[in-house]
């Protein structure tokens, strides 16, 4: 082998040395793509510090949170809700203005449903010294309905003695056929009294009976 082949082989050789050389630098100063360690962090991300987490993790306190209106409890009317003091102004002031006294016993009605039951009774014997026949039939709800007190009911059947009859005899009838009424047996006796009848329970021969009796007995010849 001549000289000059010699140098060419050799040259050739230490091209590729330095070449794998220079290759072999090149790729050791490029940075290998790492998974990054669990506390590195980006420069748009936002670390959630101690604090903040516990913020986002507590629950909002439960008086924050925003509750149902409470609606205003209104109490019903009952018997009882007007004080004595307060009634009894109510009533004297009622009795000693001037005025109707038919008005008067009105006004006196409208109390009646705020009063307890000793207090109805007070007013209702005002009530009747008030109001003339005419306007008798105002408290009609109060001697003919079973669930007032007796005691209130009393006042209204006493009072209805001294009316007329064409008055009277009907009211009377409306008692005693309410079975549950505390006075059926007294205005029993009294229809009893009046048409000399006796019919039982049939309320229809008493009605009968009671229209036969008036047009016999007309008010103006009591």
């Amino acid at each position: 082998m001549s000289n000059s082949n010699v140098s060419r082989i050799l040259g050739v050789l230490v091209a590729a040395i330095v070449i794998g050389g220079v290759i072999g630098w090149i790729a050791s100063q490029k940075t290998p793509h790492s998974v990054p360690a669990p506390n590195s962090t980006r420069a748009d991300q936002t670390v959630a510090t101690p604090s903040d987490a516990a913020v986002i993790s507590d629950p909002a306190p439960k008086n924050s949170l925003p509750q149902p209106p409470t609606s205003a409890v209104v109490p019903a009317v009952t018997n009882g809700t007007d004080e004595a003091e307060v009634w009894e102004e109510k009533l004297d002031a009622i009795l000693v203005a001037d005025g109707d006294e038919n008005k008067k016993a009105e006004q006196l009605l409208e109390m009646m449903p705020k009063l307890d039951e000793e207090a109805q009774t007070e007013v209702a014997g005002h009530i009747v010294n008030l109001l003339d026949d005419q306007h008798f039939t105002n408290v009609t709800q109060y001697l003919t309905n079973a669930e007032v007190p007796e005691a209130v009911s009393s006042v209204f059947m006493n009072d209805l003695y001294n009316r007329e009859n064409s008055l009277k005899l009907p009211l009377v009838l409306a008692v005693a056929r309410n079975e549950k009424h505390p006075l059926r047996e007294e205005a029993k006796d009294l229809l009893e009294l009046y048409i000399e009848e006796d019919h039982g329970a049939d309320w229809n021969a008493w009605e009968t009976a009671m229209t036969t009796w008036l047009k016999e007995h007309p008010d103006d010849e009591k």
